[in-house]
C-alpha cells in the first residue's frame, strides 16, 4: 500500500463519520487504514497517535480493552502526554482490573502541560486516582485473603497425616507493623 497522507486524513475523517453513527467497527477498520496509508515521516507522527487513539476509542466502545491498551500504548509512544491515550488506556485498565496501571496512566496525565490537561480534566483525574487506589487496595486484600485461604487447605492436607490441623496453630500479625506474623502451637 502507498503511504498518502491525504488519504490517511480522508480514512480519519470517514472513520468519525462511523464513530459519531456507532457503527465503531467501520471507524476502526478506517483508522487501521489510515494508520496504513500514513507516512512514517516525523511531520505525521502527531496525525499517526490521533489514528491509533481513535481506534482505541472505538475499541473501548467495542470493550476489547485489551485491544485499548494496546493501541494508545503505541499513541503513547508517539507523543507521550497525549491526554485522550492516557484517559483511554486507563480506563480501559480500570475495566481490567488492573488498578494500579490504571492509577499510573491518570498520574502521568496529572503532570501534562496545563494546553494538554485542562484543569477540569485534571481534577477529575485526581477524584480518579483515590478511587482507583482504594479498588487496588481492595483487590490486593482480596488476592492476600485467597491466597491465604489457598495456603490453609494445602497445610490442612499435609498436616493431616500427622494428624493435626491448621487449627492447632494461631497466628497472629507482628504487633510492630512491619507485616510479618507469629506462629505458636497449641494443643
Amino acid at each position: 500500500m502507498t503511504k498518502d497522507a491525504a488519504k490517511a486524513k480522508e480514512m480519519k475523517e470517514q472513520g468519525n463519520t462511523y464513530y459519531l453513527a456507532k457503527q465503531y467497527l467501520d471507524a476502526a477498520d478506517c483508522y487501521t487504514l489510515a494508520l496504513e496509508f500514513c507516512p512514517d515521516d516525523e511531520g505525521e507522527r502527531e496525525n499517526k497517535a490521533v489514528y491509533f487513539s481513535n481506534r482505541a476509542a472505538c475499541h473501548l466502545r467495542l470493550e476489547d480493552f485489551q485491544q485499548v491498551v494496546n493501541d494508545c500504548t503505541e499513541a503513547l509512544t508517539i507523543k507521550p502526554k497525549y491526554v485522550k491515550a492516557l484517559l483511554r488506556r486507563a480506563e480501559a485498565h480500570e475495566r481490567l482490573e488492573k488498578y494500579d496501571l490504571a492509577v499510573a496512566d491518570l498520574k502521568e496525565l496529572v503532570t501534562a502541560p496545563p494546553e494538554e490537561a485542562p484543569p477540569k480534566v485534571v481534577q477529575k483525574a485526581l477524584t480518579d486516582i483515590d478511587r482507583l487506589q482504594k479498588l487496588h487496595e481492595e483487590k490486593m486484600e482480596q488476592l492476600k485473603d485467597e491466597a491465604l485461604g489457598k495456603l490453609k487447605e494445602l497445610g490442612n492436607s499435609l498436616l493431616g497425616h500427622f494428624g493435626l490441623s491448621l487449627d492447632n496453630f494461631k497466628v497472629n500479625q507482628d504487633a510492630s507493623g512491619g507485616g510479618g506474623y507469629n506462629i505458636s502451637f497449641n494443643k
